[in-house]
C-alpha cells in the first residue's frame, strides 16, 4: 500500500547531498595536508578500488562542483572537514592553507543558497596520532579532537550552524585499519576497540559542549549507521535476537551519547567478553555534561537474524557482533531474507 498526503513538503526541508573529505577531495598530500588512517587504508586496498590520492579531485574543482550543486537544486550540502588539512599531525601546528580551503567552500555554498552541514570526523584520523600514541587508545586523542573542533567552530561557526561530530562511530570501530589497530590478536583488538569507543564518546561530549559554547544558534549531533533487523521467525527467541542485534549494532551508542552512561545490557555484554573499558574519575560526569541536539541516521539496508545458541566450542562471546563479524553465540546469527532482493553491493 502506498500512502499519500496532500500536504506539501515544507520549504524548511533541506533536500541535499553528502560526501566525505577522503572520498572526494584528492590532493592527499598537497598544501601541507598530513596523512590520515583513511589515506593509509586506501593505499592497502586492491587495484579495483580508488585510493585517496586523486579521488574526485574536488580539491582542484571546487568552483565547478558547487556550480553543479546549484544546478542540481541542492538546498543543503553535508561534507566533512579533513582533520589533517587543519592540523596535519593531529595535535600540532595549524595549516593555514587547509583552513582557507574550507572557507572558500563554505563561502561558495552560502553565496549559492546551499546550507553547509559539516562533519568533523569522517573515518580519517590523523595517522600521526596513531604513530605517536596509538590514536584513540590514548586519552590525548580526546583533547586533540576537542582542540581541532574548537578551531573549526571559531573559523566557520558564523556560517555553519549544523554540525556532526563523528560519522558512523559504530561502524568505524569495526575497521582495524581506520582505527589504527595494528595487532593481529583478535581478542586484543576487541579490547582496544572498546577502549577507543569510550574515548570517542568522551570526545563527543567535549565537542558537543564546545559547539554550544562557541557557535551561536549551533546544533550538533552524531551520525550513526543504523540497520533495521527482522527476526527470522516469530519465535520469541528470534524476536529477541533481532532486538539484541539492533541494540549492539547502533542503539548502545545512542544510549551512551544521549543518557551519558553505558546501558546495563551493553555493560553486561562487554563484561562477559572481557572487553569492558576502564573508566576514570570524571568520565561519567563528562558523558552526562552535554546532550546532542539531533540524531542523524545513515541507512543502507536491513538485516535478518535468528537466535544462535552457545555450544561447547563457543560457551559465550564468539566473534564480535558488528557489521564485519555478525555471529554472536548466545545471541544471534545472520540469515538471508528470501523475501528481499539485494544489490551486488
Amino acid at each position: 500500500m502506498i500512502y499519500k498526503t496532500s500536504e506539501p513538503i515544507p520549504e524548511s526541508f533541506l533536500w541535499g547531498a553528502s560526501s566525505s573529505a577522503f572520498q572526494i577531495e584528492g590532493a592527499y598530500d598537497e598544501d601541507g595536508k598530513g596523512l590520515s588512517t583513511a589515506d593509509v587504508s586506501s593505499f592497502e586496498k586492491s587495484s579495483e578500488q580508488a585510493d585517496t590520492k586523486v579521488a574526485s579531485d574536488h580539491y582542484h574543482h571546487l568552483e565547478e562542483d558547487v556550480a553543479l550543486m546549484k544546478e542540481l537544486g541542492l538546498k543543503a550540502y553535508r561534507f566533512s572537514i579533513a582533520w589533517t588539512r587543519i592540523i596535519p599531525d593531529g595535535d600540532g601546528e595549524l595549516n593555514e592553507k587547509g583552513i582557507a580551503f574550507y572557507h572558500r567552500l563554505i563561502d561558495l555554498l552560502v553565496q549559492n543558497g546551499i546550507e553547509p552541514i559539516v562533519t568533523l570526523y569522517h573515518f580519517d584520523l590523523p595517522y600521526a596520532l596513531v604513530e605517536k600514541y596509538d590514536g584513540w587508545m590514548s586519552r590525548k586523542c580526546i583533547d586533540a579532537m576537542a582542540r581541532y573542533a574548537e578551531i573549526c567552530f571559531r573559523e566557520y561557526g558564523s556560517q555553519v550552524k549544523i554540525w556532526l561530530v563523528t560519522n558512523e562511530q559504530n561502524l568505524m570501530l569495526t575497521n582495524n585499519s581506520l582505527m589504527g589497530i595494528r595487532t593481529e590478536d583478535a581478542h586484543e583488538a576487541d579490547v582496544m576497540r572498546h577502549t577507543m569507543d569510550l574515548h570517542m564518546c568522551l570526545a563527543h561530549a567535549k565537542v558537543v559542549g564546545l559547539c554550544h559554547e562557541l557557535v551561536e544558534g549551533g546544533r550538533i549531533g552524531p551520525a550513526i549507521a543504523q540497520t533495521t533487523t527482522y527476526p527470522w521467525t516469530c519465535k520469541p527467541e528470534d524476536v529477541m535476537a533481532a532486538i539484541d542485534h539492533e541494540n549492539l549494532q547502533a542503539y548502545y551508542l545512542l544510549d551512551i551519547l544521549y543518557y551519558g552512561e553505558y546501558p546495563k545490557y551493553y555493560r553486561r555484554y562487554l563484561a562477559d567478553r572481557g572487553c569492558l573499558p576502564e573508566f576514570e574519575e570524571g568520565d561519567l560526569d563528562l558523558l552526562k555534561s552535554s546532550r546532542m541536539d539531533f540524531i542523524a541516521l545513515n541507512y543502507y539496508g536491513t538485516g535478518t537474524v535468528e537466535f544462535c545458541p552457545c555450544d561447547e566450542e563457543h560457551p559465550v562471546g564468539g566473534k564480535e557482533g558488528f557489521f564485519g563479524n555478525p555471529t554472536q553465540y548466545g545471541i544471534y546469527r545472520p540469515m538471508k531474507n528470501p523475501n528481499l532482493g539485494s544489490t551486488k553491493w
